[in-house]
């Protein structure tokens, strides 16, 4: 783990604002009764009770494990991740040859299609050399052909979901 974050995880959270949203207790107490009615259905209708022949000391560890685990792997994600999606180089990088969208700097710091080879970043077009890449991220899967699909073309439909108003 590099100092910076172990610098960020040291450092006390400010004061909360109070806000319009749910109360975390009410979805807490929510979730408990969920819980507890997975629990009585997972084991045959017995609900969690004292003196029942498991040892809660080692439950509670095995959980707590578990949650430390999500955590971290909540604020590794949040850290190699910006919120709209694009990875920063320093934290990660994609796997060899596998094309992705980067942003590099140059001319109002460009995106482009690229991939990472043994000799550096690599425009898919023209195979030119890109530098000063900062982020990248993966590339969104193909549009769909709905007409396929369904047989039926709106072309209106989809005109103004592009912006446009025949």
């Amino acid at each position: 783990m590099n100092q910076e974050v172990r610098m960020t995880l040291s450092v006390p959270e400010p004061m909360p604002e109070e806000n319009e949203s749910t109360p975390i207790w009410d979805l807490v107490i929510a979730d408990m009764r969920d819980r507890d009615q997975f629990g009585r259905s997972k084991y045959r209708g017995v609900p969690l009770q004292v003196h029942n022949g498991r040892d809660p000391l080692v439950d509670l560890y095995q959980e707590l494990l578990d949650g430390a685990v999500y955590a971290r792997q909540l604020i590794e994600e949040r850290r190699i991740t910006t919120p709209d999606g694009w990875c920063n180089v320093e934290s990660g990088l994609p796997a060899w040859d596998q094309r992705v969208l980067v942003a590099h700097g140059g001319y109002n710091d460009t995106i482009a299609v690229a991939y990472l080879s043994s000799d550096g970043w690599k425009t898919v077009r023209g195979y030119s050399a890109l530098t000063g890449v900062t982020h990248w991220r993966h590339l969104p899967d193909g549009p769909v052909d709905t007409t396929r699909q369904t047989g039926v073309t709106n072309g209106q439909e989809e005109a103004a979901k592009c912006g446009h108003n025949p």
